[in-house]
């Protein structure tokens, strides 16, 4: 049985092209880094979100449990392969840059430090597919 599996980043353990955090499918059964959760795109609903269903084609974030760190692809890691160019897929949180005023907010009782205030870009966002249905 093979599994989407992460391994904590390190100088001799890393994606071949962009050097971020190693993303692999792998048919060791290694238990903890193969642990994914998916989470809501949108940080505003993300955590009333978590163990809802989801739907096919609906954006995701998947996110690796051991180290925290968003399943991402990018155009621009691209390498050769026996099946031809394929994009590479390793652990990055590509989010955005902008400010996002954690400390005003948790000062005015709206936020607490647990709830993520910041979106991810687009590298980060996942589709899960389903097969047409045959008719």
């Amino acid at each position: 049985q093979m599994s989407l599996c992460s391994y904590k980043h390190s100088p001799t353990i890393c994606s071949a092209v962009s050097q971020r955090q190693l993303a692999c499918v792998s048919e060791a059964a290694d238990a903890y880094n193969g642990v994914w959760v998916v989470d809501h795109i949108d940080p505003l609903v993300r955590f009333e979100m978590q163990g809802e269903k989801i739907k096919a084609a609906d954006p995701v974030l998947i996110r690796h449990v051991e180290t925290c760190v968003y399943l991402s692809a990018c155009k621009n890691s691209k390498f050769k392969n026996d099946f031809g160019s394929e994009f590479e897929v390793y652990c990055y949180n590509h989010s955005t840059k902008n400010k996002s005023q954690n400390l005003a907010l948790e000062h005015q009782g709206r936020l607490t430090a647990d709830v993520p205030t910041k979106f991810q870009e687009e590298n980060n966002v996942f589709f899960f597919q389903t097969a047409d249905d045959q008719q």
